[in-house]
């Protein structure tokens, strides 16, 4: 490759780039100021996650774990040898162009999610504000269905919940969520066919020290969970994960629908964790309005409940350094630029969906 067909290689790398970043300006506005218009694109996308998550599916590990580690190695040999043959400005621009490629994917494959209507319009909920006695009533009711599911899980020599099979939880949530869909067509879209929670490996301890419990990679349709932390968290959080694959963008629609299909499935494992979580939002949002009643109600939990609780909290505290901290900054921001304007804190409206559903139900 001589100096001018370098430099017409590096120029149609650059006008690609630039266009692709105005593609994602144009989504980005669309499903900011005109999420009707988005719609269409929405569909498009989950239809290439669908095709993605297929492709990945056939890989047991985690793709996008191995692509993080390989792909910057890769990109700084390319600009190293590269530059040896004189050629940085295409490997420059070839990166942006990798970049901005996987901009534009990021706004197809996952953005445009938040384009849909809000869930509880999706599920006929009518979300209002609540009184005080009402999200007691609902606090008592989530301790009531952990209490009836503790004895039924399997504990560890230690009381806590002990669920060392990934795969049967795996599969218990596919069944889940098919049964769901066939009563909400907002679940009914192309990704339930290949539904599939892969378990960090490589990225496990990161995870645990920048206090990621999960995370779904749109890039390789791939939701992916830190299994190292308490057990009863586990379905929840993969309940969670796969919530995102099936084209649900916010964070506490998310956790909804984690705990829709939880409480759904036969199996105890999944009622225990879906209760447990849940019951964990309410008894925090109530205890912010009466710690009085928050606290009562929280010593009538059944003590396999409490052993459970007290090992994630020390479980929190093991990694409850200036990096979770950092971690947390970042997370906040991420969340905040989807337009989820509380960021950490919009986990907290998962309360007001929990209530609607208890009393339209």
């Amino acid at each position: 490759m001589n100096k001018n067909q370098a430099r017409r290689r590096a120029i149609i790398y650059a006008v690609i780039s630039v266009n692709l970043l105005m593609l994602s300006l144009l989504i980005y506005t669309g499903v900011r100021h005109a999420p009707q218009s988005a719609l269409s694109m929405r569909t498009f996308g989950l239809s290439l996650s669908a095709a993605l998550g297929w492709l990945t599916s056939r890989v047991s590990a985690s793709v996008i774990e191995i692509v993080m580690f390989v792909l910057p190695l890769a990109i700084i040999a390319w600009l190293v040898v590269s530059g040896m043959k004189k050629r940085i400005l295409v490997a420059l621009s070839g990166t942006l162009l990798i970049a901005c490629s996987a901009v534009t994917l990021f706004f197809i494959l996952y953005f445009v999610n938040f384009a849909a209507p809000p869930l509880a319009e999706s599920l006929g909920l009518a979300v209002r504000e609540y009184s005080v006695d009402e999200l007691r009533e609902v606090t008592e009711y989530l301790r009531d269905e952990v209490n009836k599911y503790a004895p039924s899980v399997d504990r560890s020599p230690e009381g806590t919940a002990n669920f060392p099979d990934f795969k049967p939880l795996n599969d218990e949530l596919k069944v889940s969520y098919r049964s769901l869909a066939e009563q909400y067509d907002r679940f009914d879209v192309p990704p339930l066919d290949i539904l599939s929670v892969k378990k960090a490996v490589l990225w496990s301890a990161p995870m645990s020290y920048v206090g990621i419990v999960g995370f779904y990679c749109p890039w390789t349709a791939e939701p992916t969970v830190n299994a190292t932390g308490v057990d009863f968290e586990l379905p929840f959080d993969m309940a969670h994960e796969l919530a995102h694959s099936l084209g649900i963008g916010p964070e506490d629609e998310c956790n909804f629908t984690a705990y829709l299909v939880c409480s759904a499935s036969d199996d105890a494992r999944l009622r225990y964790s879906g209760a447990l979580n849940a019951y964990i939002y309410a008894h925090n949002a109530l205890f912010s309005v009466d710690q009085t009643v928050a606290s009562d109600i929280y010593k009538t939990l059944d003590t396999r409940a409490s052993a459970d609780l007290r090992a994630l909290t020390l479980y929190l505290k093991q990694y409850d350094t200036p990096v979770r901290d950092a971690g947390t900054a970042v997370n906040d921001a991420f969340i905040k630029s989807t337009g989820q304007v509380n960021g950490v804190r919009s986990y907290g409206k998962m309360v007001d969906l929990l209530m609607a559903w208890h009393f339209d139900h």
